[in-house]
């Protein structure tokens, strides 16, 4: 029995699914959700239509979800261990403030710069304030500061600003505090109007900063997902116990608000776990996958219970499959360019094109040529580089065309993006601008010649003009 999206359905998957691929990444394959519609009931339905039916299989159900939450309790999505692993640096820094107001600094081995502002009247009297860099959190990315002593609370709010060694953009930038173990972490109240990194503090705890990009991001995400997912999960549970209750003694009052527990939990789940998620998909393959599952699992409980999210559209199939696309791809590749070994992003593209087909989407990724293009990806060349239009012509080695490069000649320069298909843009005599897409092939395997063509269009000297360039590339040895 599984437990599909932690409350609504109880399904019971055959134990070797043709379709249990459908969620696999690159490296972890897991079950399909959808192979379950023949083998689910609602719960949530409890009108007299239903109740007759349900009587008979509350019981079973019931046991079979508490099973469902000891082992998620136990297991990897309930259990709520610390997601950051504090280790503090050694140098402490130390001042006494007091009622008068005060600040104390510390700097980090890697050069962040924590300053402590605490203005009069916030103590009573002095105190010996402390402050350490945290040298490690388990994870790379994230740096922050402890303070003591220990729950000491200010009767007007501090601040602590925050100089790192490397500027975060402030898209990118997230604010957090966290307990001394680690094993508590909440968003930090930033000071709005601040052009710099500055934390509201209220009292002591630990305060810290990464950007969004860091694999720090997925943990905390995946710990706060994890905990709203425990704390749901338990709340439907205790709704249907009472609701077996009521049934067991005739009572019959309890169907609606039932009903009601059940859509309002859809609504925070969707809050709480799948938004978030959504939003951290492209830190990992894994968190993409995560993502996707849980709004396509959510969103399939929607439609057979009937009760449509609140206020908005749900994200379509095509943008699901666009957010495992990209962070599987590139993890993919970064795979078969460390091994060398073109099949290990052939078997990606063959699993990609398999779930966007059970997922009634065309393939991403065509057959022909398949190898081909994986082994110019996989194991990239340079290339001596042959060709143009009209007086557009250059002979050039391009060292890696799987990065972005340029041709030139006496009369402009053209930049491409790189890969084996892109952009390219042009710049040159007589105020010229060119831009258009380029194709890369090989027939016969990149260790083979190739060629490249271009098409755009653009202007020079005020007339506007389009054309098709075409190169020969000629294979001169590993990538340089």
């Amino acid at each position: 029995m599984k437990l599909q999206t932690g409350i609504v359905y109880v399904a019971q998957l055959p134990s070797a699914s043709p379709r249990a691929s459908v969620w696999a990444s690159p490296s972890a394959p897991a079950s399909d959700p959808s192979d379950a519609h023949d083998h689910l009931f609602p719960i949530g339905l409890l009108d007299a239509t239903l109740r007759t039916v349900l009587m008979s299989k509350l019981q079973a159900l019931l046991a079979t979800l508490v099973l469902g939450l000891v082992l998620l309790a136990c297991g990897k999505h309930g259990r709520l261990t610390p997601p950051l692993k504090i280790e503090l640096a050694k140098h402490t820094s130390k001042a006494i403030i007091g009622s008068d107001g005060g600040s104390i600094e510390v700097k980090s081995a890697a050069g962040t710069r924590y300053v402590l502002s605490v203005p009069a009247g916030a103590l009573l009297g002095p105190v010996e304030i402390t402050a350490t860099a945290v040298a490690s959190f388990g994870v790379k990315g994230p740096q922050g500061v402890v303070f003591g002593p220990a729950d000491t609370h200010f009767l007007a709010p501090a601040s602590l600003t925050i100089s790192p060694s490397k500027p975060v953009p402030p898209a990118e930038q997230l604010l957090f505090t966290f307990s001394d173990d680690g094993a508590e972490l909440w968003a930090a109240e930033p000071k709005l109007g601040s052009a710099d990194m500055v934390v509201v503090v209220q009292h002591f705890t630990g305060y810290g900063f990464t950007g969004l990009a860091d694999k720090a991001r997925e943990a905390y995400v995946g710990w706060k997902t994890g905990r709203a997912e425990s704390r749901i999960q338990n709340e439907i549970g205790e709704a249907l116990q009472a609701e077996r209750a009521r049934q067991r003694s005739g009572d019959p009052s309890g169907s609606a608000a039932t009903n009601k527990k059940i859509a309002e939990s859809m609504d925070e789940w969707e809050r709480e776990v799948v938004a978030p998620r959504l939003a951290a998909a492209g830190t990992s393959c894994a968190a993409a996958v995560k993502a996707v599952s849980t709004a396509l699992g959510l969103e399939r409980q929607r439609q057979l219970l009937n009760i449509p999210a609140k206020d908005r559209k749900a994200p379509s199939t095509a943008e699901l499959i666009a957010l495992m696309s990209d962070p599987c791809e590139k993890e993919a590749i970064a795979a078969c360019q460390a091994k060398k070994d073109p099949s290990v992003l052939v078997a990606y593209w063959l699993g990609a094109n398999r779930n966007r087909q059970l997922l009634g989407a065309a393939d991403e990724h065509p057959m022909a040529g398949m190898l081909e293009r994986a082994q110019a990806i996989c194991e990239p060349q340079a290339y001596q580089v042959v060709g143009g239009l009209q007086d557009w012509k250059v002979s050039q080695k391009v060292c890696n065309i799987m990065k972005p490069f340029a041709l030139s000649s006496s009369i402009g320069s053209m930049k491409f993006s790189g890969g084996l298909s892109g952009t390219y843009a042009f710049g040159g005599v007589f105020n010229a601008q060119y831009t258009g897409t380029y194709t890369i092939s090989f027939p016969n395997g990149p260790r083979k010649p190739g060629t490249m063509v271009g098409t755009g269009g653009g202007s020079i000297a005020g007339q506007a003009g389009q054309g098709t360039e075409k190169y020969t590339l000629t294979p001169l040895g590993p990538a340089c």
